[in-house]
Order: structure tokens, then C-alpha cells, then sequence
């Protein structure tokens, strides 16, 4: 059975991870978020530019910059981790579907039909 998972494994992510590292860009408005996430973390709030009287609001997702701000903190690469972070939750989100889908070929037809109205409304 381990061996059975492990294949499985390999089977999902080798290609996913090959993916990755074939098309790895980092946008350059990513690092306007890093720093928004360096100035928070050096203790300067929120702002593009340390010493600015009023704060402008540059960046357009808020958790991303948090999440950058705790690769700060520890001081790790922030052009390396988060996008890594990125990649992973994008594939776990995949497989929550494929489990989702294959839960759906267990249920009674009828049962199915109303579950992908519910999932997907506009199907």
C-alpha cells in the first residue's frame, strides 16, 4: 500500500514540479508587495517609502504581503519562497478537487446531478 502512494505521489507532483521550475517567473509587481513586506517588518508599517507622512495602499492583496512579511522576518529569500508557497497551494487546491470530483462517481446519479448544481451554478 505505501509503495502504492508513493507512485501516486510521484505521479502528481514530478510533472507539476517540472512545470514549475520549466515557467518560474517572478512578476515585477511582486515586488512591490516585498516591499510593503520588508518596510513592515523593519518596523515601518505599511508604506512603499519609510518615512512617508501618509501611507499609500500600493499593493492590491494584503495576505500576499503578510505571507512575504514572515519570509521577511525570518530573513529567507522572499523571491524564492512565497512563489514556492504559491505553487504548492495551487496544486493542493487541485487535488481537493480531484477528490472532490471522485467522491462524486461514488453518490447515486441523482445525487450527483444536484451536487454539480450546487458546486457549479452556472452548469
Amino acid at each position: 500500500m505505501r509503495k502504492y502512494r508513493f507512485d501516486v505521489f510521484a505521479a502528481v507532483w514530478v510533472p507539476y514540479a517540472l512545470l514549475v521550475h520549466r515557467f518560474w517567473f517572478v512578476t515585477d509587481d511582486a515586488f512591490i508587495s516585498f516591499r510593503y513586506a520588508r518596510n513592515l517588518v523593519l518596523g515601518h508599517g505599511l508604506r512603499f517609502n519609510p518615512g512617508e507622512h501618509l501611507p499609500v495602499e500600493g499593493y492590491s492583496n494584503f495576505l500576499w504581503v503578510l505571507i512575504c512579511a514572515v519570509f521577511e522576518f525570518f530573513r529567507m529569500d522572499v523571491a524564492l519562497w512565497p512563489p514556492l508557497v504559491s505553487a504548492a497551494s495551487a496544486r493542493l487546491r487541485r487535488l481537493s478537487d480531484w477528490r472532490s470530483l471522485s467522491i462524486d462517481f461514488r453518490m447515486p446519479l441523482s445525487m450527483r446531478a444536484m451536487s454539480r448544481r450546487w458546486r457549479y451554478p452556472s452548469v
